[in-house]
């Protein structure tokens, strides 16, 4: 059963999320700002920087979000980047999963989207 937009609950409620992607590369049709926005709009927490993953209170999912080109600055710094979100339980996903599950209204399964299983 598909639920409507007007619903109550706010389908990014038990999530923050960190934008890691440029101008050109967050989403095909939307600025950085217009993605935040729309997280924000959807209920989730919006993370600034991903130096806050230690702050973070503990009732919602870290996920940090990479543009459609994925993580660019080497293998060293994807590999330093892949352990943190490890260390600190952070969920890293491509822009997809973020545009799917609100295009649909529905949390898309994170495994599609990981961008450490590539």
């Amino acid at each position: 059963m598909r639920r409507s937009r007007l619903t109550p609950s706010n389908l990014l409620e038990k999530y923050s999320i960190c934008l890691r992607c440029s101008p050109n590369d967050c989403a095909p049709l939307q600025t950085i700002e217009q993605v935040q926005e729309l997280i924000e709009l959807c209920g989730g927490k919006l993370v600034k920087n991903f130096s806050e993953i230690k702050t973070i209170d503990n009732q919602r999912q870290m996920i940090l979000i990479l543009g459609i080109n994925g993580f660019a600055g080497g293998e060293k710094k994807r590999k330093a980047l892949l352990d943190t979100c490890q260390q600190f339980n952070v969920k890293c996903l491509n822009i997809h999963w973020l545009l799917i599950s609100i295009a649909k209204f529905d949390i898309q399964p994170f495994d599609n989207y990981d961008i450490s299983q590539v």
